[in-house]
């Protein structure tokens, strides 16, 4: 039977192959592991393993890639004890959240790590728990007099992984100090040493589900296309028209529709509208991020002499792709959708990095009969039912 270990109890692992679990509610986390000596540092910048450092040298830790099972998130990690080099004494097992989100452990509504044997036996299970931490230690594996335990370490910080990094020895070049001040015979300090490690995330690759209220950064290519998707439900043949809202950072406004294919410089370019939808029916948007752009959004549209139909019936969807291996799709959750609303926003594509665009899934509905446009604004925020009433076709 599983033990549950309180905040600094301890019970013995065996020595063999072992997976450490975690699961989690709440903003985008990673877990990480260190190899320690006994003095309680890494060797070197290879014994921290973590998803820009999948394994350790030696073998004996690998990071796998966390999963998306509806709400929860899971990661885990596998401990080979018996590959270990002897002067590793303890591995630290910590579980982070960018502090650029600016997210902390208290939007975590829920968290749990558990170790398992090589058989799959759960052995332990712990529950971390944080306020304003945005890093935990949360579990220590570590030798005593030649034997294996695990202890629930529930330790919390408040500098995110580059500081549980630094803290236990590695190089991630943000800690660096000022240089001093020097005489003017002096020959130019050298220039600060290249970090190690990158902590920086790999934009996502593959096709991504983002739900309502969630962001993601891809890399911003020199074309980003977005594709609205419905089909049509036995009872009745549906038409959708994808909209694209484009705010400026001039603070000008402007959507680009079935009635408007392209704005001036053809920055975002609509490629025309569908009359009648069909299983799988597409509309598409190409949208090259310019300087002058700040943010573009994503509606669909339906108009009221089209009939009631509702979007969830359709399985109405979005996807935005960096034609570089990122697609991000935004789709209906909200199941009980009132047919008489007649727009979706989806959601919007802020153009604030020089690298990267971040989208943020919104998945709001027009008021009942509404059919005014949303209206976006330069800081990617929006308001429903505030632009223009839709020319009906």
């Amino acid at each position: 039977m599983s033990q549950n270990l309180a905040a600094g109890g301890n019970a013995p692992v065996p020595t063999e192959k072992l997976t450490v679990k975690c699961m989690h509610i709440g903003p985008d986390a990673d877990l990480s592991a260190l190899l320690l000596t006994q003095a309680g540092k890494v060797r070197t910048d290879e014994d921290f393993v973590f998803y820009g450092q999948p394994k350790s040298t030696c073998g004996s830790v690998a990071y796998q890639d966390k999963l998306k099972n509806g709400e929860i998130t899971e990661h885990a990690i596998v401990v080979d004890l018996a590959k270990l080099p002897a002067a590793i004494e303890k591995i630290a097992i910590t579980l982070t959240i960018d502090p650029e989100t600016p997210k902390t452990f208290a939007a975590v509504t829920a968290a749990g790590l558990s170790v398992h044997d090589a058989a799959g036996k759960q052995l332990v299970e712990m529950e971390p728990r944080g306020d304003k931490e945005n890093a935990f230690v949360i579990a220590e594996i570590y030798k005593r007099n030649g034997a294996w335990k695990v202890r629930n370490f529930n330790q919390g910080f408040v500098n995110g992984l580059a500081g549980i990094a630094t803290a236990y020895g590695v190089d991630v070049g943000d800690s660096a100090p000022a240089p001093a001040p020097v005489k003017a015979a002096a020959p130019p300090p050298p220039p600060p040493a290249v970090p190690k490690v990158n902590l920086t995330k790999p934009a996502p690759t593959g096709k991504v589900s983002l739900s309502k209220g969630k962001s993601i950064k891809i890399e911003k290519t020199p074309e980003i296309i977005a594709t609205g998707e419905w089909s049509n439900t036995w009872r009745k043949t549906l038409d959708y028209d994808l909209f694209a809202h484009i705010a400026y950072k001039d603070g000008r406004q402007e959507v680009i529709n079935f009635d408007r294919l392209s704005n001036k410089d053809g920055s975002v370019r609509h490629h025309g509208d569908l009359k009648t939808g069909g299983s799988g029916t597409i509309e598409r948007v190409t949208v090259k991020m310019t300087d002058e752009i700040a943010a573009v959004g994503f509606s669909f549209y339906s108009a009221r002499e089209n009939g009631q139909g509702s979007f969830s019936d359709a399985r109405a969807r979005v996807s935005i792709d960096n034609g570089n291996g990122s697609t991000i799709v935004i789709q209906v959750q909200q199941m009980s959708v009132d047919p008489r609303r007649y727009t979706l926003y989806f959601g919007t594509c802020i153009n604030r990095d020089g690298d990267a665009v971040e989208i943020v899934a919104h998945e709001d509905y027009s008021a009942r009969d509404s059919e005014n446009q949303a209206l976006l604004y330069k800081d990617g925020t929006h308001k429903m039912d505030a632009g223009r009433e839709n020319r009906t076709k």
